[in-house]
């Protein structure tokens, strides 16, 4: 797809079997940090589409405090062994793939997240991360609730998400 391209992924116009490897044959790889927006070259991230996120949410006025999990579904572009997500000071608690715990590493807006196995081209796949703290910005505490708001970043402030335009997707809210 021409986001995976953006973010770097490799082309060929040669046919398959020709002296290429077909993207079958491809090792796993790491998913992009990005999806090579020339404005917004960060945001984003490479290697998979997002179809689905599933969002229970518990938010507390009183103490500012949000406790969530977010189950994603996607499809992989590429065969990867990695994939990120955008979160923003959130502490994460928990990250499984497709059922099986995975191991995670935090930037200060990136989750790269790494599954038990690589995951292969075409691969439908769940990933669910538990996660809970204080909303940094975008967030803001009413007496009986929250509300959100803010573009083009503040998804990332309250929910791991592939946060670019380009990458549309459906909500639940539980």
């Amino acid at each position: 797809s021409d986001r995976d391209r953006a973010a770097g992924a490799p082309t060929s116009s040669a046919a398959p079997g020709i002296g290429t490897p077909t993207d079958l044959d491809r090792p796993p790889v790491a998913g992009a940090a990005g999806v090579g927006d020339r404005y917004f070259p960060r945001y984003g991230n490479g290697g998979y589409d997002v179809a689905h996120y599933r969002l229970r949410l518990s938010y507390s006025p009183a103490t500012d405090r949000l406790q969530g999990s977010a189950t994603i579904e996607a499809k992989t572009g590429r065969p990867l062994r990695s994939f990120n997500l955008d979160l923003v000071g959130l502490s994460v608690r928990s990250i499984s793939v497709d059922g099986e715990p995975a191991r995670w590493r935090r930037g200060s807006h990136e989750l790269t997240v790494t599954p038990a196995q690589p995951l292969p081209i075409g691969a439908q796949f769940r990933t669910v991360v538990r996660y809970s703290g204080r909303p940094e910005a975008g967030f803001r505490a009413t007496n009986d609730g929250a509300l959100v708001a803010g573009q083009p970043e503040s998804a990332a402030y309250w929910f791991p998400v592939n946060d670019h335009p380009t990458d549309k997707a459906t909500y639940t809210f539980v």
